[in-house]
């Protein structure tokens, strides 16, 4: 499936959606390129989401979940963003489609700074990122790995 035919539907994630998300959320290929490296237990990731009730949407193809998109420092002009797909489903443009979509609602709702955070060796993100209009504005080392910040350049 090529990037420029993906059509997916962002929906916002309920707790229903909790054990799909943390089951691509601990999966080592993932974990690796979190700040928290930890794996969450099903159980802690349920009082995380009722405490915090965050905006996090589930990305769906063709009526398949595939991944979720995360949100976080909203304030309503500003805005982070991150993405995860389930290990299975990599590679088919999904990420890709999801900013895609996402990142022209935040626009259309008014957002003037959309941006996010990674770590310089996931090669793949950052050329996914450079790819869709994201530009590296700062990097800071943590326990020996360099995160990048970057911000989407609006065209």
């Amino acid at each position: 499936m090529s990037s420029t035919s993906t059509n997916v539907d962002l929906r916002l994630m309920s707790e229903k959606d909790l054990e799909f998300v943390n089951t691509i959320r601990n999966h080592d290929s993932t974990r690796k390129f979190l700040r928290n490296t930890n794996l969450i237990s099903l159980e802690d990731t349920k009082l995380w989401f009722k405490s915090t009730q965050p905006k996090w949407f589930i990305i769906s193809c063709d009526g398949n979940d595939v991944g979720y998109i995360r949100t976080s420092q909203d304030t309503a002009e500003t805005i982070c963003i991150g993405c995860d797909i389930d290990v299975d489903k990599r590679g088919n443009g999904y990420a890709r489609a999801a900013y895609k979509k996402i990142i022209s609602d935040l626009y259309d709702k008014g957002y003037i700074v959309i941006w996010l955070e990674v770590f310089k060796n996931n090669n793949v993100a950052m050329n996914l990122y450079n790819s869709i209009g994201f530009i590296e504005i700062n990097s800071s080392y943590k326990d020996e790995r360099q995160r990048v910040t970057m911000v989407h350049i609006r065209k």
